[in-house]
Formats: C-alpha cells, structure tokens, sequence
C-alpha cells in the first residue's frame, strides 16, 4: 500500500525552521540532543550550499530580518485565534 500511495496521510510537514522532535525523547541526554540540533544546522548549511552553487541566492540581511518580522506577525495574529 505504501508504495502505492494507498492509505497513507500526510499529518506533519516540516520546513527548515522545525526541529527534529526525536530529541525530546526522554531516553535521549541532554548531550544527545545538543548533538542533534547542530547536525540539523549543518545538513540545512550543506542544503544552502547545495542551492547556492545551483545559482540561488544567500539571504541578505535586510530580507532575514524582513522575513523574521513577517513571521512573528503572522505567529501574534495566531496567537489571537479562539481554539
């Protein structure tokens, strides 16, 4: 059926800004955890690298900021919503 596509949902998709949540598993230490965001940081550092060389642009620093004020906009307005 997995092969197929067949009864299969998709319940979770996570961008660039997720993390990976396995960490938050209580038989993992501290340590393993710390070890686990930073291989997160440099997969996504090789995948920036990886497109850049395709001829996508870095970020400049006035679009991340414009960026991260867009996304905290949008996070309050959220954050107002009735459950």
């Amino acid at each position: 059926e997995l092969k197929r596509g067949e009864a299969l949902s998709i319940i979770e998709v996570n961008g660039a800004g997720s993390e990976p949540t396995h960490m938050y598993d209580p038989r993992h230490s501290i340590f393993f955890a710390w070890k686990e965001i930073v291989r997160h940081w440099f997969i996504l550092w090789r995948i920036s690298r990886m497109n850049h060389r395709k001829g996508h642009p870095y970020l400049s620093l006035k679009e991340g900021i414009a960026m991260f004020r867009e996304d905290k906009a949008h996070s309050l307005k959220l954050a107002e919503m009735p459950e």
